[in-house]
């Protein structure tokens, strides 16, 4: 009963100018680990950090320097 990795990478960028901005939104990392328990259960952890592009969002995300966000969660998958 292994566990299965991955990790996808992510870049967000515009193909066309859109009211002015025409430039690169930010990229994700994601991370991803699968356990398998049994033959019905699996265990899924995830993990995402996506780094906003200064100009890609809105005044005050660029007035921070952009508006990076975290996320993690955890997912149980029982199949019958």
């Amino acid at each position: 009963m292994g566990m299965n990795f991955k990790a996808v990478y992510h870049y967000f960028d515009t193909t066309e100018d859109y009211n002015g901005f025409d430039d690169a939104y930010g990229d994700e990392i994601d991370l991803l680990i699968v356990k398998k328990i049994n033959a019905n259960l699996k265990v899924l952890l995830k993990y995402a950090h996506y780094n906003e592009k200064n100009n890609s969002g809105s005044l005050a995300s660029n007035l921070t320097g952009g508006y990076d966000k975290d996320v993690f969660w955890t997912r149980l998958i029982y199949s019958f």
